[in-house]
């Protein structure tokens, strides 16, 4: 059930008036930032994107009660293996999408890069994504 919708949608998500708050979370090789505002959370990843990080990133999910945005941001290449994303993002991705689905909460893919992209679909799973694309407008 992709849907295409813009930052800009996702923005009236955000109530005006609110403080936005942010967490950073220094993995020396990955870093992770944490946005909130009201009942929405955003997390944008970059650096290297490793197991460790994708443990990181589940557990700050799962902690989070309300709606969430996963931004996977100037992600660079593992140096052993040379690829941005192993197999466990699938897996990792899966397993938020389902446990947001059980609370009736939104679990949204924000400008996914290209890599991911094509991961998910050859993986079969890219429909199941609610994905917010830059606008060209933001």
């Amino acid at each position: 059930m992709s849907e295409q919708i813009t930052n800009r949608d996702l923005s009236d998500l955000i109530r005006t008036g609110t403080d936005v708050y942010t967490t950073v979370i220094d993995f020396g090789e990955a870093v992770i930032r944490r946005s909130t505002n009201d009942d929405l959370s955003i997390l944008s990843i970059s650096g290297v994107y490793s197991r460790n990080v994708a443990k990181e990133i589940e557990r700050l999910c799962l902690a989070w009660k309300g709606n969430l945005g996963l931004e996977f941001k100037d992600i660079r290449p593992h140096p052993l293996s040379r690829s941005k994303f192993d197999g466990s993002v699938v897996g990792l991705l899966k397993t938020l999408q389902e446990k947001y689905g059980q609370r009736g909460k939104l679990f949204l893919l924000c400008s996914p890069p290209p890599e991911l992209i094509d991961l998910l679909k050859l993986t079969g799973a890219i429909a199941e994504y609610t994905i917010i694309e830059q606008s060209s407008t933001d």
